[in-house]
């Protein structure tokens, strides 16, 4: 039992790890999927472990393989947040789902074709070329921010709110991190973009 649940982590791990950098390695996300996929036995069994039931795991099943298609929690309150762990993975959640978000339009969009996409280390660096410049949008643990620099808008530092998932810049509490984020790149490729299925992003609505 112990050595199953010790497999599962193992590969977990190193999916979390090193998935954004293995994909561009590969001609297709099914083969990066094929060597760390989970069996159904074994989600089944982990699942049935009682004592282990305050774990999370991320699993790649079928047509489930973006973390934009995941649920996240939102029962998060001001008083948990003060836990670095809490914060450090409503970051981690948020950085990660950007980074699909902006590695799937970069990929798809015509206007887009020299861009490049980087996420490491907590810092996300989107640059769209040299007609569009380029976004850094990063971590800032100790102060329990994230914080953008924006080729349009500047330097702004967002704090999380739970009461609305969503990150917040409170000098003018007027757009949050994604509305800003889909309002500026809406404007830059000029065509609808929508940044409502990352996570912890509150209303995208304008």
């Amino acid at each position: 039992m112990f050595s199953q649940i010790k497999y599962l982590e193992r590969h977990l791990k190193v999916f979390r790890k090193n998935y954004h950098n293995l994909k561009k390695n590969f001609q297709s996300v099914t083969k990066l999927e094929s060597l760390l996929y989970v069996n159904k036995t074994d989600v089944k069994y982990v699942n049935s472990l009682k004592p282990m039931n305050n774990l999370k795991f991320c699993l790649i099943l079928p047509n489930q393989n973006s973390i934009l298609n995941h649920k996240f929690s939102t029962d998060i309150s001001e008083e948990t947040l003060q836990n670095g762990v809490v914060f450090e993975s409503i970051c981690e959640e948020t950085l990660e789902s950007l980074y699909e978000f902006f590695d799937e339009l970069v990929e798809s969009h015509p206007k887009l074709k020299t861009a490049d996409v980087i996420y490491a280390d907590g810092v996300l660096t989107i640059n769209l070329g040299s007609t569009f410049g380029t976004y850094v949008i990063n971590r800032q643990s100790p102060n329990r921010q994230i914080w953008l620099s924006s080729p349009i808008s500047g330097p702004k530092r967002y704090d999380y709110i739970p009461r609305r998932d969503g990150w917040i810049y409170r000098h003018d509490n007027k757009f949050s991190l994604h509305q800003l984020l889909q309002f500026e790149i809406e404007k830059l490729v000029q065509s609808t973009v929508s940044l409502s299925r990352c996570a912890h992003c509150g209303s995208t609505s304008l």
